[in-house]
Order: structure tokens, then C-alpha cells, then sequence
């Protein structure tokens, strides 16, 4: 039973009943643009996170094709034949002939071996635009390892063009240097006279993907022998694109009549 002397409690209002529901639908939308603004920072760190993650495959990836790059770079670099050839003429006046002194340097990373040295003698009016022209050729002297008697036949051999089995090939490590002196070439009086031209080459056995042969003779007087690839000996001529290597020195211009 309710006290009498007691104020009835106050019935709400309408309008404050309104009121209520007003604030509370404002932080109801308050809360939805803020869901809405945190669904979109999400986004946006997502697609931000999936952007770095896309940038590092992109850099793992260029860091192993580097890596393959420079690891293919220095396979190439073992395998890459790199020798380097010289010859200095020392002339004998009493005699009419030179010496030439020669040094092979092998750059390269790994052994080489030198299977044919040549060196060839022209008369002074010889250039190196005229090339293999033997009406210029005073001498050619090509000595070659391991070669073949059906090759290198001294019957073949003639007044201006030797063709000779030197043995075992040069075998040069890396960095080794090989000397020799190569001679005494008799230079016919009217070429003591007027000088001559020298040049030489050193092949190589191996080239930067394989081996070469000597495959025959040259094929005309004051020619160097011809190599091909080992892969590559029963293609015929098969040494009119062989990739075979040698060092080869510039021609020089030596005057015999100097003393």
C-alpha cells in the first residue's frame, strides 16, 4: 500500500522519451561512420601491405636472377680462354737470318693448352690488307702438337713453308708465362735488304664452350693450318666457322739490314 504523503513518481515524457532516442540513433550513426572509417583504413592497410609484399617478391626476385647473373658470369669467366702472344726478332747479319724470341701469358682462369705455334715472314711490300697472298711470303713455320703423320709430312714441306710436329702441346696454368725462341729463318738476300714483316699465332686446344682439332694442311702456301671444333670434324671445311681461338701478335715491321 503506498504512502499517501509520498509525490506519485514523474511520468516521462514524450518528449524527453524523443530526446533520448535521438542521441542515441546520432551515436548509433556515429558508430557506423566510424565502422565504415575503420573498414576503409583496413582496406587501405591492406592494400598497402599487399603492395610491400608484392615489392619484396619483385626485389627477392631481380636480388636471384642477380645472383644467377653473376654466378652464370663467372662460370663464363672460367671457361673463357684468354692468351696473350708476343714475338721480338733478333737479327744475325753474318748469317742472314733472325731468331724471334716469343712469350705466351695465359689470362685466362684455368689450364690452356697451345696446340699449334705459327709464324709467318713477308716481304716488305706485304700489308696486312694483302693477307694470305704467297707471292709475298718469305716463310711460314707451323709447329703443331700431336700432329698427325697424314698431316704434317716433311715431304710436303718446301723452301718458304714448314709444317712440323712440335710434340706435346705448350701446357700454360693460369697466369704461367712460356718463353722460347723460334728460328734461325734464313731471309733470301733481296728481303735482308729491304725488311720484313712477322707475324704469329698461338692456338688454342680449347675454346670458351669445347676442344678444337688441327683437321689439315693449309691449303695454300704461307696459310695456317686448319682448325675446327671437335664436335665439328666430319662437317667438310668445317674451319671456314670454326669458333676456335688463338692468340695472334700484331704485325710488325722488322728491318734486317739495320745493324
Amino acid at each position: 500500500m503506498s504512502d499517501p504523503t509520498l509525490p506519485p513518481p514523474p511520468t516521462p515524457s514524450l518528449e524527453s522519451i524523443d530526446d533520448k532516442l535521438k542521441v542515441l540513433d546520432l551515436k548509433l550513426k556515429a558508430l557506423d561512420v566510424w565502422t565504415k572509417r575503420g573498414s576503409i583504413v583496413a582496406g587501405i592497410l591492406g592494400v598497402f601491405l599487399s603492395i610491400i609484399t608484392l615489392m619484396n617478391t619483385c626485389e627477392q626476385g631481380r636480388i636471384a636472377r642477380d645472383q644467377n647473373q653473376i654466378i652464370h658470369s663467372q662460370e663464363t669467366e672460367k671457361r673463357r680462354v684468354n692468351v696473350h702472344m708476343e714475338l721480338k726478332a733478333v737479327s744475325v747479319p753474318p748469317k742472314k737470318a733472325i731468331y724471334l724470341n716469343g712469350t705466351l701469358t695465359n689470362n685466362s682462369a684455368r689450364q690452356i693448352n697451345i696446340a699449334m705455334i705459327g709464324i709467318r715472314l713477308w716481304n716488305a711490300d706485304w700489308s696486312s690488307a694483302i693477307q694470305d697472298n704467297p707471292n709475298y711470303l718469305v716463310y711460314s713455320d707451323n709447329m703443331v702438337a700431336d700432329c698427325q703423320p697424314s698431316i704434317c709430312l716433311a715431304s710436303k714441306n718446301t723452301d718458304k713453308n714448314r709444317l712440323q710436329d712440335s710434340g706435346h702441346p705448350i701446357v700454360l696454368a693460369p697466369g704461367e708465362v712460356h718463353e722460347a725462341t723460334y728460328g734461325p729463318y734464313n731471309i733470301p738476300p733481296a728481303e735482308w735488304r729491304s725488311g720484313v714483316w712477322i707475324e704469329g699465332r698461338a692456338y688454342t686446344v680449347e675454346y670458351d664452350e669445347g676442344r678444337c682439332l688441327l683437321v689439315g694442311p693449309p691449303e695454300l702456301e704461307g696459310t695456317f693450318p686448319a682448325f675446327c671444333e671437335e664436335s665439328r670434324t666430319n662437317v667438310p671445311e668445317c674451319y671456314e666457322k670454326a669458333n676456335c681461338l688463338y692468340a695472334a701478335t700484331a704485325p710488325f715491321f722488322h728491318p734486317t739490314y739495320l745493324k
